[in-house]
């Protein structure tokens, strides 16, 4: 099944659309098209917030200036677009979710802050001011200047993500093992349930390690009381490492340094360096340590 990529704007009028016909564009010369959906929405229409005025950019003044600029690029707005407002539905189905600039980044980060799931695939793509209500034809043709000038650059970076979900086990056991080691690693937090496929004893021995070395390390089991067991098992005593178990069911992650953050969903295994992402998960682990 092709993996659906949604990019977000503020109306779905204008910036989205555009970078969502020139990713569809690029993934056809690439010949991907049949690995990979593109959709784009809007922040517009949904609940609180008016939709737009216009269901399409052919509505506005800007259409002009703008098509003449797509033309240049060989891209076309259909003229059966409408803008749709983001649902939970679509953002859950999605594989990653990029934003095109920093106010749909900031109300879905807002939206979002109790949902780790779907802040972890939320991907700031692109810093383009929204252009509504602009009159001049060079900013407006600048703004898909810029739009394609981020599809261009940023897009190998997208397809990374989005395949990176489907590793096997071992591959995203020796990207933590990269990921610890490697790490500055002042602090390692984790969350694991006890019914997960056993870890090789090299993790736990490493975790040991890195507590001896000076590392915070906090770890959260969650799940039936077998884990007891495991602990039990891998006997990792130090003043520097801390656990607790739980009943409650939590958002598997690896958060490194606060900085380093790997994670899974329904879908796979994602990893971010987004300082907005991370946050939440910050606040996220916080909050269920002190329960």
């Amino acid at each position: 099944m092709p993996r659906l990529i949604l990019v977000v704007c503020w109306g779905n009028i204008h910036r989205s659309v555009i970078a969502e016909q020139m990713i569809l564009k690029e993934l056809r010369i690439r010949g991907l098209q049949n690995e990979y959906r593109v959709e784009s929405r809007g922040i517009q229409g949904t609940p609180g917030i008016d939709p737009p005025e216009h269901g399409n950019l052919r509505g506005y003044s800007a259409w002009e200036p703008t098509k003449n600029a797509l033309d240049t690029y060989g891209v076309e707005i259909p003229e059966s677009k409408q803008a749709t407002p983001i649902s939970s539905e679509i953002a859950e189905e999605a594989s990653l979710i990029l934003t095109m600039g920093s106010d749909a980044h900031a109300k879905l980060t807002e939206e979002w802050a109790r949902f780790p799931s779907l802040m972890g695939k939320l991907i700031p793509f692109g810093e383009i001011p929204d252009p509504h209500g602009e009159t001049n034809e060079e900013r407006l043709q600048r703004v898909v200047r810029e739009i394609q000038v981020v599809v261009r650059t940023r897009l190998d970076d997208v397809l990374l993500l989005v395949s990176s979900i489907s590793v096997s086990k071992e591959e995203v056991l020796n990207f933590v093992h990269d990921l610890i080691e490697k790490s500055v690693s002042k602090s390692i937090w984790l969350t694991m349930r006890s019914d997960d496929d056993p870890l090789p004893d090299w993790y736990f021995d490493l975790l040991r390690r890195k507590a001896e070395e000076g590392v915070k390390i906090r770890r959260i089991g969650f799940g039936n009381a077998s884990f007891f067991e495991t602990e039990r098992r891998i006997h990792i005593v130090h003043p520097n490492y801390s656990f607790r178990f739980s009943n409650s069911q939590y958002q598997r992650m690896l958060l490194v340094d606060r900085s380093k953050l790997l994670f899974k969903t329904a879908e796979g295994i994602w990893y971010t360096e987004d300082h907005d992402a991370i946050s939440k998960y910050i606040r996220y682990f916080e909050n269920n340590w002190l329960e």
